[in-house]
């Protein structure tokens, strides 16, 4: 980008500022004090704050140009428009230098720590600044006498505060909107938040009710559409919610309408700012903390996903090497038994031999028969191939079988249908979940009966293992050190399946497995 360029945008930036600054002063001015321009709302802070940190604190030379051109507008004596334009000019920046070093401010608002910065460093504190260094310029060259120094002073300082508070927000928020496909439901909804306001507003703020009728307990009712804005729309929706409010409550008690009217004006006005301050802050940061939780639960919910999938990783791993150890075992070290069995065989069969050496032999054969069954049996433990060549039935019935035999206890199995679509995965993982929940009924159940079912039903494959024992207890459910029932529903966290346990003292325990199918034909009989 060309050096006119840039300086052409910072020019036309600069120019738009100091054209929305005297507009927005333009709608302030209304509410001033008589002969100053003090007033309890000034919409120009919110204005320049919003500019200076959505593009630079090097634009404040639009912040100087628009307040001159509102002194200027309004007849203000020189001095004491000089001491205002400093005073608001400084106060951005001082805000803007403040939230960047201090807490490092993010324009969404989607922080608490953000509503709080904009609260106290943006509008409490810089404010001080604009309100010092202009009430003493009025004071010091104008007609307004000393005394008033106080009242003055505390009334232009809070209508820079009003004005950080109600307008940043919706500027700074409503910049980082984009446009996106709203739902019907969506799109109703905001409607009917806006229809909300409007009615509320118009009738706690702007003698709806009738000429001079008042309530003091009218202007609670913005409360719930309040939290409605911040817990369904977040900081944008609580924001504008804020400022269509704040322009209700302010120019229906400038009328002479709604609670805040009758009595003292400057006592009313110091109460209308002081309601507005505490509903800005609330809505806000209902907000903030909303979208905080929404921000965690995402953050949460993306932790578990990346936990999920190495998960899946780290079980994928292991079965490939299981099977490849398994496959080395029955293969290499299978063979070499065998062979030494084929060759103790022949030796044996040797007449020359003597008795004693036979019963060596013999003896020798014997162990190698024991090798050969302890490698088979540590080969299929740690990947049984009918697992892999005949599917997740077939292994589930040679599992039954083998545990039947190993313990005693009677083994039902029931599967429908017998071919079931399934991929290796979630074999893989039904098989190993059935595998641990054997072991504790071997260990634990004192059973004499086991029932397994493997079904088929509406793209879920369900397994049970049922037993008649004693039940497992509710504690040891509960228990986290349960490395067996956690490492059950971890296998089926990858598919957002679930492991359901249900038990009966001296009844049994009964665990059902359920994972859902990726779409298929339905399974043939």
């Amino acid at each position: 980008m060309s050096l006119s360029r840039i300086n052409l945008r910072y020019f036309f930036l600069v120019l738009g500022l100091a054209v929305t600054y005297f507009l927005a002063a333009q709608i302030g001015l209304p509410f001033a004090f008589p002969g100053e321009n003090i007033t309890p709302v000034w919409p120009p802070a919110g204005v320049a704050l919003a500019a200076l940190l959505l593009f630079g604190a090097k634009l404040w030379p639009g912040v100087a140009i628009g307040q001159i051109a509102v002194v200027a507008f309004e007849g203000e004596p020189l001095l004491s428009s000089i001491g205002v334009v400093v005073g608001n000019t400084v106060q951005p920046i001082v805000a803007v230098y403040l939230l960047e070093r201090l807490i490092g401010f993010r324009a969404q608002l989607d922080r608490l720590k953000d509503l709080f910065g904009l609260a106290a460093l943006a509008a409490a504190a810089s404010s001080v600044v604009s309100a010092t260094i202009g009430v003493t310029a009025i004071i010091g060259f104008g007609p307004i006498p000393v005394a008033e120094y106080g009242s003055i002073w505390l009334v232009y300082w809070l209508g820079d505060v009003l004005g950080i508070l109600i307008v940043a927000p919706v500027l700074l928020t409503w910049s980082y909107v984009r446009p996106r496909s709203w739902r019907l439901a969506q799109v109703a909804e905001a409607g009917a938040l806006l229809t909300g306001l409007l009615l509320v507003g118009a009738v706690a703020f702007s003698g709806w009710l009738g000429p001079g009728s008042r309530s003091d307990a009218l202007e609670f009712a913005v409360f719930p559409l309040l939290i409605w804005a911040a817990l369904r729309f977040g900081s944008t929706g609580a924001s504008g919610a804020i400022l269509l409010l704040s322009g209700f409550a302010i120019s229906g008690t400038v009328s002479g309408f709604g609670p805040f009217a009758g009595g003292d004006p400057q006592t009313n006005l110091m109460l209308l700012q002081a309601f507005i301050a505490v509903v800005a802050i609330t809505a806000l940061a209902l907000a903030a903390i909303t979208s905080e939780r929404r921000s965690a639960l995402d953050d949460l919910e993306a932790s578990r996903q990346r936990l999920r999938h190495l998960s899946l990783r780290l079980q994928s791993i292991r079965e490939e090497e299981r099977k490849r150890i398994a496959r080395e075992i029955h293969d290499q070290l299978g063979q070499v038994l065998t062979v030494l069995k084929v060759d103790l065989s022949l030796l044996g069969q040797r007449r020359a031999q003597g008795r004693e050496l036979r019963q060596r032999l013999e003896s020798m054969s014997e162990l190698v028969d024991a090798g050969i069954e302890t490698v088979r049996r540590i080969s299929t433990e740690l990947r049984p191939r009918v697992l892999d060549d005949l599917g997740l039935a077939a292994a589930i019935e040679w599992q039954a079988e083998e545990f039947e035999k190993r313990t005693g206890i009677r083994c039902e199995v029931e599967i429908k249908p017998r071919r079931i679509a399934i991929d290796p995965e979630r074999s893989t993982a039904c098989f190993r979940i059935l595998q641990e929940a054997l072991t504790n009924v071997a260990r634990h159940a004192n059973a004499s009966k086991l029932t397994i079912r493997l079904h088929w039903i509406d793209g879920h494959v369900r397994l049970q293992v049922k037993d008649n024992g004693c039940g497992i207890s509710r504690e040891k459910l509960s228990d986290p050190k349960a490395s067996g029932l956690v490492g059950m529903r971890e296998r089926v966290l990858p598919w957002n399946g679930d492991v359901l346990i249900h038990a009966v003292p001296d009844q049994g325990t009964e665990v059902t497995v359920v994972i859902p199918l990726d779409p298929s034909p339905a399974p043939r009989a």
